[in-house]
């Protein structure tokens, strides 16, 4: 069955929530298998529905794999998303947080900044230099450092500001704001982008969602990387330059939160062991 007849006929009858679905997998030949308290649905992803999907498929595991593109139409609205899907097949997003798209074929700014990334990492032959690299590009290009020098203000203070006069400026957007052109961003706006570049530039990495520090700790997003068979964290919004190994001490602040039969899990930092 099609992608949208099998979508329609999970969700169509009584216009669920998304909030319903305890577990999702996704197969390497298109299959995604939904898996709520009461029923198991297959869907195929088709290219112009595969952004909603992957969407879903990383609200729900708290990570995008190494050979997972992140495609274009990418929405993210933080850990606190929502998705509903409604009788004619329209995708409506809940999120306490501004929802962010990827989408490279909408966003000439993310478009420019690719190619930008690209520029800008060509002549370096080094995978892991070219990481170091791109991550550095992603920082710079979303603010740099903590503070913003001669402001007084945290990247956090400057990020909400722009948020909310993108809003203002664009009254059709709502409460969806293109990732590129964001000039300051957080943790979430610029793992997303690492993980877009990187698929595009020749650069392995996951996209991964979690807390810092504990279940009592905050939530963060970083990103991995495979490096002569060992995973590193890559954070660009702490510490672009550097790559943590694994098995390095201070990694261990890092847990990946998913939901696994209604409950909140959480577990490594999405690198040797994915699964948990």
């Amino acid at each position: 069955m099609s992608f949208y007849f099998d979508l329609a006929l999970s969700f169509s009858d009584s216009t669920r929530s998304t909030s319903d679905i305890i577990q999702v997998k996704v197969t390497r030949s298109g299959i995604v298998r939904l898996q709520t308290s009461t029923s198991v649905y297959e869907l195929r992803i088709e290219d112009k529905r595969a952004g909603r999907v992957r969407s879903l498929q990383y609200l729900r595991r708290g990570y995008l794999d190494y050979d997972e593109t992140m495609p274009d139409g990418f929405y993210d609205g933080g850990h606190g998303m929502e998705f509903e899907i409604d009788e004619n097949d329209a995708l409506k997003v809940r999120s306490p947080r501004e929802v962010i798209l990827v989408d490279g074929t909408k966003d000439q700014g993310l478009a420019f900044k690719l190619d930008a990334a690209r520029k800008f990492i060509e002549n370096t032959t080094a995978v892991e230099d070219k990481i170091k690299m791109l991550a550095m590009f992603v920082s710079n290009s979303l603010g740099g450092s903590q503070m913003v020098q001669g402001s007084g203000l945290s990247i956090t203070d400057m990020t909400d500001r722009e948020i909310e006069l993108r809003k203002q400026n664009v009254p059709t957007a709502g409460e969806v704001v293109m990732l590129g052109y964001l000039n300051y961003g957080v943790c979430r706006h610029r793992a997303l982008a690492f993980k877009y570049f990187a698929d595009r530039l020749g650069i392995r990495s996951r996209l991964v969602r979690g807390k810092q520090g504990g279940a009592d700790g905050g939530w963060h997003i970083w990103n991995v990387v495979e490096l002569g068979g060992k995973h590193y964290v890559v954070d660009v919004m702490q510490q672009p330059w550097r790559l943590m190994e694994q098995d390095s001490k201070e990694v261990g602040a890092y847990q990946r939160a998913f939901n696994e039969r209604g409950a909140r899990v959480l577990a490594g930092i999405g690198g040797r062991s994915i699964t948990r």
